[in-house]
This record gives structure tokens, C-alpha cells and sequence, in this order.
């Protein structure tokens, strides 16, 4: 199940009709009260939030869905008609898996969709991954650091995934947003740097296992070259 938060009535409903029409649940919400009681009867597998809504902002309703432990693991789309970088940045760092700009084309969305349910989803793939006192369980979705669990967000599993299973290898930002959004997903390299941030801030002394690689991207531990 998807809910689209979204406070343009007409919008808010073209966006649920395209989700379903790629064979998705999706259901329409004009106000972030109507969607808490909804929650509560039914918790959606991603939310899709706009900014700027009634009763409360979308970066306040972000956090509140962060914050409680029923609802922190949400997979949360941003869609917004706000292209500042800090805004975007913002959101990020705020939990938004992703970040999408209006206007937008029904196609992209759907696949942004799709490639985000596909790594939310449980998968018996891939045995545990570890590099000195980070430990990744990939089918479990868990990320523990010296034994305490961590809570990152779905796109920041999937970075940390994919810098663990290629761990000592240089990763590219093009390579990352190949494999995490799709070759075909319109995404600003920066949207990585902003992952990255957020990943080293909640990892704490862990997060210095991910180094920067100038001017190419981004390494876990020590590169080959």
C-alpha cells in the first residue's frame, strides 16, 4: 500500500491513479491528520509527501514518521514544487529516501517507485556483511554498530549495502545512482553527498569507514588502487 500526501486535491488523486495503474495500492490524503488515523489501521510500505500542506509542513510530518518506531522504516518519496538545494538537502537529512521536483512525469515517478519497493521489500539474498564493527544483515534490513542497532533510512541502507558488498573498491556517483535509482532515474549526483552525510552522522566513529574519494565518489575502508 502507497499513500500520496499531497493537499492539491486533483494532483493528490492523478498521482494515486498513475500508482495503480503500475499495479500498486494507493490511496489519496489531502491533510497529514487524515493520514495519522490511517496509519494507525493500516501502516503503507512508502508514503509520498509534499512540502507544503495544511496543519503542519511535510518536513514536520517527515520527522514525526522518523521518530516513532511504528513508522520510522517507511520508505518516504519527497515530491515538491521546491528545487533549493538546502531544501532538498534538508529533507534528506531529515529521512527522505528520496526527492523528486514538480513537474514531474508519471513515468519517472512509477519507476522511482518501483526501484524503491524492490529494495524495501524483504530479501533472502546475500549473507551478513561486516567490516570491523559494522555488521549489515541484507535480508533482514539491520545495520548494528558495535552491537547497537542503527536506524537509517531505506535509501541509506541501500548505500551502506553497497558500499559493504564492494567494500575496498572505489565507487563512482554515476555508479551509484545507476545501481540505487536506475539507469534511466533523472538524479542530481548531490543527493549522494547528502545520503552520505546523513549515514556518517548516525554511524558515528563508523562513519569514518566510508572515505571520500575526490572528484570520483566513495569508498568503505581501503581502496585497491
Amino acid at each position: 500500500m502507497i499513500y500520496v500526501l499531497e493537499d492539491d486535491e486533483d494532483l493528490c488523486n492523478l498521482i494515486a491513479h498513475s500508482i495503480r495503474t503500475v499495479g500498486h495500492e494507493a490511496k489519496a490524503f489531502y491533510r497529514p491528520s487524515d493520514m495519522y488515523n490511517a496509519i494507525k489501521k493500516k501502516k503503507p510500505e512508502l508514503i509520498i509527501l509534499d512540502l507544503m500542506l495544511p496543519e503542519e509542513n511535510g518536513i514536520t510530518v517527515l520527522k514525526k514518521l522518523r521518530k516513532d518506531m511504528s513508522t520510522e522504516d517507511i520508505a518516504i518519496i519527497i515530491l515538491t514544487a521546491r528545487e533549493e538545494e538546502y531544501q532538498m538537502v534538508h529533507a534528506l537529512e531529515s529521512g527522505a529516501d528520496d526527492y523528486i521536483t514538480k513537474p514531474f512525469r508519471a513515468t519517472v515517478l512509477t519507476a522511482r517507485i518501483n526501484a524503491l519497493l524492490r529494495r524495501t521489500r524483504p530479501s533472502s539474498e546475500g549473507n551478513v556483511l561486516k567490516f570491523k564493527d559494522l555488521t549489515l544483515n541484507p535480508a533482514a534490513r539491520k545495520v548494528s554498530m558495535a552491537g547497537e542497532n542503527v536506524s537509517l533510512t531505506t535509501r541509506e541502507f541501500d548505500l551502506v549495502c553497497l558500499l559493504m558488498r564492494k567494500k575496498g573498491k572505489v565507487l563512482s556517483r554515476n555508479y551509484i545512482l545507476s545501481e540505487l535509482w536506475g539507469e534511466d532515474a533523472f538524479v542530481e549526483e548531490r543527493i549522494i553527498d547528502s545520503h552520505i552525510r546523513s549515514i556518517r552522522a548516525k554511524l558515528g566513529k563508523c562513519g569514518q569507514y566510508i572515505r571520500s574519494v575526490r572528484g570520483v565518489g566513495y569508498v568503505m575502508g581501503e581502496s585497491d588502487d
